[in-house]
């Protein structure tokens, strides 16, 4: 439901894409990329699925490391994300195209971008909650203070 809220797609929607078969954690990185790159949700699955890498899918539409990057205060504990921002921060923004982010990388990132923006908390405390419980609904369930 948080996810169909922010990404503004309707629930049924939602219930299409998790029948592709991917794990529930993967489908806020479906979304931004299909909003950023102004394709369909289902075209971004059918690349997933036939196994290309989040930066692969991203580059097919011009897209890289840099329209997944979230601004954070430099003495923040980045967490999973260390190497991502020590790779954003060693970097202008220039070179972040050239920047090589693993799987699990963007999908933090992208996580961090929409408990961020979904919850209106400090990028601080999801990243604490996508230390203590990964992507997806744990790391929602941990900032909404639930079981």
């Amino acid at each position: 439901q948080a996810v169909a809220e922010h990404y503004r797609i309707s629930a049924d929607e939602i219930r299409v894409l998790h029948g592709w078969g991917r794990p529930a954690h993967e489908l806020p990185v479906v979304l931004h990329l299909a909003a950023r790159g102004g394709i369909s949700p289902d075209a971004v699955m059918a690349l997933r699925n036939a196994g290309r890498g989040w930066l692969q899918i991203a580059a097919r539409w011009q897209l890289h490391a840099g329209d997944f990057h979230v601004a954070l205060d430099p003495s923040e504990d980045a967490g999973p994300l260390s190497r991502a921002y020590e790779g954003y921060q060693g970097s202008p923004r220039t070179g972040w195209p050239a920047l090589e982010l693993r799987d699990d990388e963007v999908v933090a990132l992208v996580h961090l971008r929409f408990l961020t923006e979904y919850l209106g908390v400090p990028p601080r405390r999801v990243l604490a909650a996508l230390s203590s419980a990964g992507p997806g609904p744990a790391a929602l369930q941990a900032l909404r203070g639930g079981p």
